[in-house]
């Protein structure tokens, strides 16, 4: 049972990703900017957490390191955009850390596909099944004809993990139809959300919207989505697969 406390929270950030996507394609210079190490870390496929970042940005002023007696999280997610695809919002805070990635030839505002890569904080008594849950309610109150599907949910690289379709026919904020899927994985350090959503025209079936041989491709992606611990031997950070 989720607590008022938590459950309020995560359905804040669950409304703010389902209903206002169009606030997330507005680009912000100094956001994409303000961190040059996470825009590095994006691009190698892992999101670096804010511990690394804080003693990289300390490093380079040539500062003597913190001894912060906490030890340095050690929790990566290895989650590479597609090739050619560029950043579209990118914001960092203390608790939640969002990067946004659309197709090299798509704009900002009028964008058709779109991966979103999150990590929380403070969300510690939420499971990957409940999270996905909450992003069901949410939807369910702002689209018409609304189906979801469970892909995956069990334990990968020893982190509960769960995988799930959801198809909007129309949301009625944008006026569109949305097929998305979203992999919800639960971190010992941070909760992690990564998502992949199409814009269509409004349906009454997916089957209009979107190919099968797409979600299975996409569905390809997110299992090479992993999270793993550089020195927790029950995390392990495998080599990448060859492409």
């Amino acid at each position: 049972m989720l607590s008022s406390n938590t459950k309020r929270q995560f359905l804040f950030v669950s409304m703010a990703l389902m209903s206002c996507y169009p606030c997330f394609a507005q680009t912000s210079e100094t956001a994409l900017q303000q961190s040059k190490v996470h825009n590095n870390a994006a691009s190698n496929g892992t999101i670096a957490n804010k511990k690394d970042l804080a003693s990289q940005n300390t490093s380079s002023n040539n500062e003597p390191a913190s001894t912060d007696s906490q030890a340095p999280i050690s929790e990566v997610l290895r989650a590479k955009p597609p090739e050619g695809w560029k950043v579209s919002y990118q914001f960092n805070n203390d608790d939640t850390r969002l990067a946004d990635f659309i197709p090299a030839e798509e704009d900002n505002k009028t964008w058709r596909t779109k991966l979103s890569i999150e990590a929380h904080q403070g969300l510690d008594d939420i499971d990957p099944i409940s999270a996905l849950f909450g992003e069901i309610q949410n939807a369910n109150e702002i689209c018409t004809n609304f189906s979801h599907f469970n892909l995956f949910s069990g334990i990968e690289n020893g982190y509960p993990t769960s995988v799930r379709l959801m198809e909007c026919g129309e949301n009625a904020h944008s006026s569109k139809g949305e097929v998305s899927i979203i992999k919800a994985i639960q971190g010992n350090a941070y909760f992690y959300f990564v998502r992949l959503l199409r814009r269509t025209e409004p349906f009454s079936d997916s089957v209009d919207a979107i190919q099968k041989s797409e979600i299975a491709a996409w569905s390809t992606y997110l299992k090479k989505v992993t999270a793993c611990d550089t020195v927790n031997p029950d995390h392990l950070c495998l080599p990448p697969e060859n492409k």
